[in-house]
């Protein structure tokens, strides 16, 4: 029942990032509404999911809150990209440490709420069993089916003969639910202040336009058009061309694939070494203890967390190519020390604190080096989040089955095959992407917003004054020049 619950959230949050993708590109709306809207609905089913009675009420829910995530995971992405262009690097290195604070915050808001020991009924035969298990479970050969009698197996208390059984994990999603409602006021104030802007904008547009009509010619169009224009300048800031309307679009799909295929392997690397290091150290030639292997699994997602924080202040200073160079050389440095002295425990240590530190912003790193050639879109950072889920729910199936087959040191090579495929995407993405941002550095002084031509005129010498000197000289101050 469990691995339906996690199929159906892992689906359907893939579809909505797919959706994501599409609509932000083909529809002009209000990207902060949006995040507001989907936000508060991701709470509210939250919030919903521990009072559900029956199995499939759970996954509706379930795949409600995947959907919604989905949404968000790629609107958010999307809107940073939009707002900060290519100086966006250190904002996605922020926002991606925020998921995994995110993460590392949350089993401690729910720990206290757990009741520290499984129901008990569970383990016990079908037919000594009291009670029906939390959802209706009643065995192995009808887990499927549902108790004739619903309750709210996460709120309701058990009785086992003498002893009581409670839950009361419920607390646990409605504190993580009320969680989001700052941010839900944030988003709020933010839709309402651009709403006041864009009205106050519209006032003065009208009323430049009735001050022409009574002062007749005395104000030039120009003056009119630019007061108007402005009304509509921050969607059209935002606004970005789609993928197929790109004139170098044969570059921009092949960056785009090299991109996606590259944050493919980085989530599949991720997700395989974060759920088999435990295993490897436990069944490989180190022999190490279960407390020993649970521990350097804790090393390799703190060092994660740590390098994303330590990458924040890193990406002022250094470009994205440059830090996506530095993140696959030590990885692929980590992978080989791990290697190569794989009878040492201390390489492995060392090696995976490092390796979790340096993986930890090749997502973001990827996203920021894409933007640097060509605008993305909501359909490229879809193609994007897309391509890592897929990676994260194939590379560990595909390590794990060979695992099985070959043994413990099949686990460390496949890391150092990853390395290097992942190395070979990044040299890719580079060598291509230096003709697609010559040609979108021409586009972009071709099609300029018209300041640099106004500064440029404004440089020119002045000729013909004798022909002009009696006709006003008017500066177009629109912006859409």
């Amino acid at each position: 029942m469990m691995s339906w619950l996690f199929f159906t959230q892992a689906a359907y949050a893939l579809l909505g990032a797919s959706v994501a993708g599409i609509v932000l590109d083909r529809y002009d709306f209000n990207r902060n509404l949006l995040l507001l809207c989907f936000l508060l609905l991701n709470a509210i089913f939250l919030a919903v999911i521990p009072i559900c009675r029956t199995l499939w009420l759970l996954i509706l829910s379930t795949a409600a809150a995947g959907f919604s995530v989905g949404i968000l995971d790629t609107a958010t992405n999307v809107q940073l990209i939009a707002i900060h262009g290519k100086k966006v690097s250190p904002y996605l290195q922020a926002l991606y440490f925020s998921y995994g604070f995110g993460a590392f915050v949350s089993p401690l808001i729910a720990e206290p709420f757990l009741s520290g020991s499984p129901h008990p009924d569970i383990g016990l035969p079908a037919a000594k069993r009291g009670n029906p298990l939390p959802y209706g479970g009643m065995g192995h050969r009808s887990h499927h089916k549902l108790s004739h009698r619903p309750t709210n197996h996460m709120r309701d208390t058990f009785n086992s003969g003498s002893e009581e059984y409670k839950s009361e994990v419920e607390v646990a999603y409605w504190i993580i639910a009320l969680a989001h409602l700052p941010v839900v006021v944030g988003l709020a104030y933010i839709v309402i202040a651009d709403k006041w802007a864009e009205h106050k904008l519209r006032q003065a547009a009208a009323k430049a336009k009735a001050e022409k009509e009574r002062r007749s010619s005395d104000i030039p169009d120009a003056e009119i058009q630019g007061v108007t224009t402005k009304v509509h300048l921050d969607k059209e800031t935002l606004k970005k061309p789609s993928l197929c309307d790109n004139p170098n679009k044969t570059q921009v799909l092949c960056i785009t694939f090299w991109t996606s295929f590259l944050v493919f392997l980085y989530d599949g690397m991720q997700g395989s070494y974060g759920g088999y290091v435990y295993t490897y150290a436990v069944k490989s030639s180190l022999r190490m203890t279960s407390a020993q292997g649970a521990f350097l699994t804790s090393v390799f997602w703190g060092s994660l967390a740590l390098g994303r924080l330590v990458s924040i202040p890193i990406a002022l200073f250094l470009s994205p190519a440059v830090m996506l160079l530095v993140d696959l050389i030590g990885c692929l440095v980590s992978s080989l020390l791990m290697l190569v002295f794989r009878a040492s425990e201390s390489a492995l240590w060392m090696g995976t604190s490092t390796f979790g530190l340096f993986m930890s912003n090749v997502f973001p790193t990827s996203v920021a080096l894409a933007e640097q050639y060509f605008n993305v879109t909501g359909t490229v950072t879809c193609m994007f989040v897309v391509s890592a889920a897929i990676g994260e729910m194939i590379i560990p199936l595909i390590v794990g089955k060979v695992f099985d087959y070959v043994g413990p040191m099949s686990f460390l090579a496949e890391g150092c095959i990853l390395c290097f495929a992942a190395f070979g995407a990044y040299l890719a993405v580079l060598i291509i992407g230096k003709g697609a941002a010559t040609h979108e550095i021409s586009r972009r002084e071709v099609l300029g917003e018209g300041k640099d031509d106004s500064e440029e005129d404004e440089g020119k010498p002045v000729r013909d004054t004798e022909q002009d000197s009696d006709q006003p000289s008017f500066k177009d101050k629109s912006p859409n020049r």
